[in-house]
């Protein structure tokens, strides 16, 4: 399956305790990595006259968290790890994905839900043994920088 387009996200590495804040992702097909575990986070706004971003990177992982989550951060709360491409998909098509990879640390008290999606909690030994059920962009990012 070839990639026709590159897209560019923002993900969202969330770690609290000894474990890492995730989302199961709806079972829509419009949405990429539909059904799978992967890290909050989405795409960067862009210009849709010149297609420049609209936004940088840390602030689009702040506001898609913010989207996704009970959780208010600041752009500047988000520790850029580094980035991943991987193959994926969106609207049932195959993409090409350019992901730069933040981290933020919840203090141990803090409470977040998920407002798309289901939360989900894993260590990274879980989130390794388990790659078939995780997107593409997370599992590389784990494998890259956690």
């Amino acid at each position: 399956m070839k990639s026709e387009k590159l897209k560019k996200i923002s993900i969202g590495i969330i770690r609290q305790n000894n474990q890492f804040v995730l989302q199961r992702r709806p079972q829509e097909a419009r949405i990429g990595a539909a059904g799978l575990i992967g890290c909050f986070g989405g795409q960067i706004k862009l210009d849709t006259d010149t297609n420049e971003p609209l936004e940088t990177a840390q602030e689009a992982v702040a506001r898609e968290v913010a989207e996704e989550t009970t959780l208010t951060t600041l752009p500047a709360e988000w520790v850029e790890l580094g980035f991943v491409e991987v193959d994926s998909d969106r609207d049932l098509k195959p993409i090409r994905i350019h992901a730069t990879v933040f981290e933020n640390r919840l203090a141990e008290d803090e409470e977040i839900y998920a407002t798309e999606g289901t939360l989900v909690r894993m260590s990274k030994r879980e989130l390794l043994a388990s790659p078939d059920q995780i997107s593409p962009a997370t599992i590389e990012a784990f494998r890259k920088y956690i």
